[in-house]
């Protein structure tokens, strides 16, 4: 599981760089968790990792699942409804401007299938869309139909199998403004 989140990681950070773009924070499970209340209840999220990349003039924050298919559908629907209070009580205020967008990366189709279906039936529930992507492992390779590899139009909701980019312009700029001025506009 570290393995293959660790080379989602690494290779986004590859494919901003390409792209003239800068993977600008890298959280680990711990860092990216987040306890809250909503109510008398307590809630929590625990994404396998998060970060910020900077692209163009924006900061894009997001929080990775990286799904291997071992996860069963109670159990995802526990860490969905996590997810659906925390964005329906704006906690990511508390860490964050914007709410961040919710990346799964799947081994694979069957689990990405698994996984829409999961986020379907919680969004049925809570009335309500969370700001989350879907993509399978094999589609980030670069090749002539998509140079941008986890920039590119590889991604799908979970109602939608219409590939789309993560974020509008990402992957598709360079940059003129130094880095560390970049990245101090930005610190919090």
């Amino acid at each position: 599981h570290s393995v293959g989140l660790n080379r989602v990681f690494v290779r986004l950070a590859e494919d901003a760089r390409q792209g003239g773009d800068h993977l600008i924070e890298w959280r680990n499970e711990a860092e990216s968790t987040r306890r809250f209340r909503d109510g008398d209840r307590s809630y929590w999220i625990r994404p396998d990792g998060g970060g910020s990349l900077w692209s163009g003039e924006a900061r894009h924050d997001f929080l990775v699942e990286y799904d291997r298919g071992t996860i069963d559908a109670a159990a995802y629907r526990s860490k969905l409804v996590g997810y659906h209070r925390y964005f329906a009580t704006r906690q990511f205020g508390t860490d964050l401007i914007d709410p961040p967008t919710v990346l799964v990366v799947a081994v694979d189709d069957r689990a990405e299938e698994h996984a829409a279906r999961a986020v379907r039936a919680t969004e049925r529930e809570f009335g309500a869309r969370l700001p989350l992507l879907l993509t399978s492992e094999w589609r980030y390779g670069r090749d002539d139909r998509n140079r941008a590899g986890l920039l590119g139009p590889i991604w799908r909701t979970a109602d939608s199998n219409e590939p789309r980019r993560l974020w509008p312009g990402a992957g598709r700029h360079t940059t003129t403004q130094p880095r560390a001025v970049r990245e101090a506009a930005y610190r919090r």
